[in-house]
């Protein structure tokens, strides 16, 4: 690493400080700020803010403390997330010959608009595991996609879904800067070019520039790209899956998810009908702020706070506190089939936000609907004093029956 690149790592670990840097100790290597300083052409007021975001999400998220020991692990990981998880083809297919983490996307195979009903998983949390390959070959490594569209029809091609997908890359980019080393795309449907075009604004120069669609001789170029060592036999590799599926080992297989699966007001205890919702307009390019303040109360010194609200289309959410910190990362969110909905344990006596952001929208507002509780917790100190109790108590009578018993 030559001198003048060290000495602007060091310029940006003195712009971000020590204690920023401990937080997000995802981060705190030469090489992941050096990805920063590529990401965003070396603009220090670019960087710190977006770094300032990305430490707490990944707090809120505590992606901090997720890492696995190999690939089948992290499947294993993606598929509890959410009970739709199985329906969302891919996942991680392990290390390129360059030692880059290697994912699989099988769009084709997946049911858009029937997954719209079900919910959605987001698959962030993979990319735990360029950190660890980076500490251990010491060099700057990122994320290698291989995109396969068999069965890619117009029935994928849904605005939803789009948007979902375009908000997601766009929020992997901000997150995890100068990661992506390439995208290959094979089985490229003639309506890709649609899809791609939609996409495409999203990603940024760089990204851009290493997204290459490969024709019917995929096999030789991908072998020759990732290693033949690197693939199953289904994309032209000579791997075999240690676990799971003969073919697919324990990548994501996908399919039509079954009709049970689709969000119901009925299973949800979160749910709220609409009718006990508060209105709230959100004009475009402007936020609107839903304030909670939660009480202070003796011997609870937390409470659940719980969160349900539609609207119109789609706009960024997120629970903020008094300093504007992310405790629950604001991600961009449609509701057009599933509501949104979760809970955040919370400090009594404190105050938070809900936010909802719409400046990212020239013209047109978003009408939310909302509704949110307080849910008392009880001091965890005397609830483990209590469960002692409740054990001693347990003890203490077995033992008089026993001695009964020797009596007796």
């Amino acid at each position: 690493m030559c001198l003048s690149v060290q000495d602007r790592i060091a310029e940006l670990r003195k712009c971000l400080g020590e204690q920023l840097l401990q937080d997000t100790p995802l981060f705190n290597d030469n090489f992941s700020l050096l990805r920063w300083l590529h990401g965003w052409n070396n603009r220090f007021d670019e960087i710190v803010p977006r770094f300032k975001r990305a430490s707490q999400v990944f707090r809120s998220m505590r992606i901090n403390e997720m890492f696995f020991d190999d690939i089948d692990t992290l499947n294993g990981f993606t598929r509890q997330l959410t009970s739709a998880a199985d329906y969302y083809p891919g996942g991680a297919l392990g290390y390129d010959k360059e030692g880059n983490l290697l994912a699989l996307q099988t769009m084709g195979r997946s049911h858009p608009k029937q997954l719209a009903r079900c919910g959605r998983v987001s698959d962030v949390y993979r990319l735990c595991l360029i950190q660890l390959q980076e500490r251990k070959l010491q060099r700057k490594l990122g994320l290698c996609v291989i995109i396969d569209l068999e069965g890619f029809n117009s029935d994928h091609l849904t605005t939803i879904g789009l948007k979902v997908y375009a908000a997601l890359l766009k929020e992997l980019q901000d997150l995890f800067p100068d990661m992506l080393r390439q995208i290959y795309v094979i089985n490229a449907h003639y309506l890709v070019k649609t899809a791609y075009a939609i996409i495409k604004p999203v990603l940024s120069e760089q990204s851009r520039e290493k997204v290459i669609f490969l024709d019917s001789s995929y096999h030789e170029q991908l072998a020759e790209g990732v290693g033949r060592e690197n693939l199953f036999r289904r994309w032209g590799g000579i791997r075999q899956p240690l676990i799971g599926d003969p073919e697919w080992g324990t990548l994501r297989i996908g399919g039509l998810p079954p009709k049970g699966m689709r969000y119901s007001a009925a299973t949800n205890p979160q749910h709220v009908p609409e009718g006990h919702l508060t209105k709230l307009i959100v004009p475009a390019r402007q936020r609107r702020i839903v304030d909670i303040s939660v009480p202070a109360q003796p011997g609870f010194p937390q409470q659940m706070l719980h969160w349900f609200w539609i609207s119109s289309s789609d706009v960024d959410f997120g629970v903020i506190n008094e300093e504007e910190q992310e405790l629950w990362p604001i991600y961009r969110i449609l509701t057009d089939y599933v509501p949104e909905f979760g809970s955040l344990l919370v400090e009594t006596g404190r105050n938070y936000k809900l936010c909802f952001d719409n400046t990212f929208s020239l013209f047109t507002k978003k009408e939310i609907k909302y509704s949110y509780k307080l849910v008392p917790i009880e001091d965890t100190k005397r609830k483990e004093d209590n469960e002692v109790k409740i054990k001693n108590a347990v003890k203490l009578e077995e033992e008089k029956e026993n001695k009964r018993q020797i009596i007796g």
